[in-house]
């Protein structure tokens, strides 16, 4: 395995083209998959990574791993210098790595990274895929989840919604926003209730999107929507290191990007000097997380739930 250290300037892989087993984008693959029940699969290699080369001159090319690339999987190339965006969302730290998603979901069903001959790739591959067959043939109709009325913006300033969202559904852990659609609440700063049948998974965290145009912005680039730092609180990771979730009851906008934090008092700090607690380098994956679990503040009396925009609240 290659740590990812930098980037190059040579030239991609060529990819896509007639009768080639690899689909010429991450786009094209999430359709393929859809439209044809497969997972999909993305294999994150550099032109200068050497087992990268390894695989590409004696693993692809060998006839079993390009009949069950054909028949099994919607595979796409990532070129890590070319796709950093990828590369971060997927959590790829080394190279040759690959990544088998759901694409019902975006769930990840694989992540591995290392360098695999043909034997024990073509093993990991096919044992992940028949597993998801088997998946797409027991799956029950999606439940949906009944929406929310959204609130309206009082004003300019602040946008709010009052009583806290269900947490009925199973792996609430798991469901960012509490349930509420990420998109709406970043173009319209609107609490709308997602719908789990536009269920996408981002760094381990599933959000719900209020609708299928909601659901396919996502996709395209779900860092743009999802609360900043896996959703945890930026005042808290800066003074103790730990990554704590924030809650929905005190979120906040900075530089349009969301951020959520565990109590009025540390999203007030944010506010003070928020470009201290962005300066935060630390890599954070979901296993990081820490769910709170001390009572938080009692606010029974006021069940008005801010989050606060910067245009009108300076948060500068």
């Amino acid at each position: 395995m290659v740590l990812i250290t930098g980037q190059s300037a040579w030239a991609q892989y060529p990819q896509g083209g007639q009768g080639s087993v690899w689909l010429g984008s991450y786009n094209t693959a999430l359709q393929e998959a859809n439209r044809a029940n497969k997972p999909v699969l993305l294999h994150f290699s550099a032109t200068w990574c050497g087992p990268c080369q390894q695989m590409e001159r004696g693993v692809f090319p060998h006839p079993q791993v390009q009949q069950l690339l054909r028949s099994s999987v919607a595979a796409v190339k990532v070129d890590s210098d070319q796709n950093p965006q990828l590369v971060q969302q997927y959590g790829v730290r080394g190279l040759p790595a690959d990544v088998m998603i759901d694409p019902r979901n975006g769930k990840v069903l694989l992540h591995s990274e290392n360098y695999l001959d043909v034997g024990a790739y073509t093993s990991m591959i096919d044992g992940v895929a028949q597993k998801y067959s088997m998946s797409v043939a027991q799956a029950a109709p999606a439940q949906r989840m009944q929406n929310k009325t959204p609130a309206t913006l009082p004003g300019n300033q602040n946008f709010e919604r009052k009583s806290a969202p269900s947490q009925s559904m199973s792996n609430a852990d798991d469901v960012g926003l509490d349930g509420f659609s990420p998109v709406a609440l970043q173009r319209a700063r609107q609490w709308m209730r997602g719908d789990s049948r536009f269920a996408w998974d981002h760094q381990g965290i599933t959000y719900f999107m209020a609708s299928e145009q909601e659901l396919a912005d996502f996709k395209l680039t779900p860092e743009q929507f999802a609360p900043k730092l896996l959703g945890c609180d930026p005042v808290v990771l800066w003074d103790t290191t730990k990554a704590v979730s924030g809650s929905t009851q005190f979120a906040a906008f900075y530089d349009d990007s969301l951020f959520l934090f565990v109590s009025r008092e540390s999203r007030d700090r944010f506010k003070e000097n928020p470009r201290r607690y962005m300066r935060t380098e630390q890599v954070l994956r979901r296993t990081d997380v820490q769910r709170l679990v001390q009572a938080l503040p009692d606010e029974s009396s006021d069940s008005t739930r801010q989050a606060e925009n910067p245009a009108k609240t300076e948060v500068r």
